[in-house]
């Protein structure tokens, strides 16, 4: 359906985006975090966590999004990564304490989920997938 490719390809392109920009640029990742990296093994699991794998699950969104036999494993990935996300980020936040970043994280990635979980719902009705047989 195009309401479920629409939304992996606008958060296949975020995903990717954002990961590459994360892996060229640590810099930006210590002033939007406040992480500091007091080792190369820091920095060089910075990149492959925020660039690497933000970069992987990109492309596979976009990937599910352009091609129709995989847009309901898109969507079945993207709603465990951004619940999982969500999920993470609502604990550390209940134990560490909220700030803007967090608080606009958070409010994507529960919204994300949830949408995905709703793109989902509409698949399976329509049964576009053997997945959802």
């Amino acid at each position: 359906m195009l309401f479920s490719r629409i939304l992996l390809g606008l958060t296949g392109v975020a995903f990717a985006g954002y990961g590459v920009y994360c892996a060229f640029d640590l810099d930006f990742v210590v002033q939007l975090t406040g992480l500091a990296f007091r080792a190369p093994s820091a920095a060089v699991e910075s990149r492959a966590m925020y660039g690497g794998l933000q970069t992987g699950l990109g492309l596979l969104f976009l990937n599910s999004a352009v091609n129709q036999k995989m847009t309901a494993y898109g969507l079945v990935a993207m709603f465990f990564t951004m619940g999982g996300l969500a999920a993470g980020r609502g604990f550390g936040v209940s134990i560490d304490g909220i700030d803007e970043y967090n608080q606009g994280a958070l409010i994507y990635e529960s919204a994300s989920a949830l949408l995905a979980a709703f793109a989902i719902w509409r698949e399976r009705k329509a049964r576009t997938s053997p997945l959802f047989e």
